[in-house]
């Protein structure tokens, strides 16, 4: 079953930048009225329309989200008395001092409508976010899908990511309290697929978890 939705349907989180290209502009647009209407009236922030020529351009959200997984490499490699024992190395492999914890983490791009505009990894959590940036070539990506347009948008990332032609940080209190949507589909993943919290049942060297977990976001998409 994993097989065939990735096979399937995978494409629309990995490598469907096309299809939302021409939805960015309303992505801009809708951030932007947004950040004018917040509860906070402090927070509030007002931007032309991403339509003039120093209009507001964040179209999306970038962040990383981890996912806890049982200890692996934890008993012996096969039965029998005095067995060989995995190399600890293997746990150390998966394993992060920031969480304490052993795990997978998964980079995202999220519109403000909730939906995944583009999905790398997942990897060892030992990397950090500017690893994930730089092996996804989500920037050059972006550029490439923007080369022929006038108007070029920008994603938006938290205090882990540095200012460049394609990503924005630090525009203010507002754009972090509108980021917050991006939180919010972590935590819907782990909502409605509470196997992915089931860590004990996680093991990776019994199952696909990788897979489990790109599933667990085609259908939260779906």
């Amino acid at each position: 079953f994993l097989d065939f939705m990735i096979f399937n349907w995978g494409y629309l989180l990995l490598n469907n930048l096309q299809f939302w290209k021409p939805y960015l502009i309303e992505c801009a647009n809708k951030i932007r009225l947004k950040l004018a209407v917040l509860q906070n009236v402090d927070n509030r922030l007002y931007f032309p329309a991403p339509a003039e020529d120093h209009g507001f351009r964040i179209c999306g959200f970038i962040d990383n989200t981890l996912m806890s997984i049982c200890r692996p490499g934890g008993g012996p490699r096969e039965g029998g008395v005095q067995a060989p024992r995995y190399d600890n190395n293997l746990q150390q492999s998966f394993w992060t001092g920031w969480k304490k914890l052993h795990g997978l983490k998964v980079q995202t791009i999220d519109l403000p409508s909730g939906m995944n505009l583009h999905v790398w990894g997942p990897i060892s959590v030992r990397h950090n976010d500017s690893y994930t940036l730089v092996h996804s070539d989500i920037c050059q990506k972006m550029r490439d899908l923007q080369r022929a347009e006038r108007i070029k948008f920008k994603l938006y990332g938290d205090s882990a990511y540095n200012n460049n032609d394609v990503i924005e940080s630090g525009v203010g209190r507002g754009m972090k309290a509108v980021r917050e949507i991006i939180e919010w589909d972590y935590k819907d993943l782990k909502t409605q697929w509470k196997y992915l919290e089931n860590r004990k049942n996680l093991q990776l060297l019994k199952q696909p978890v990788a897979k489990i977990l790109i599933v667990s976001l085609l259908l939260r998409n779906a």
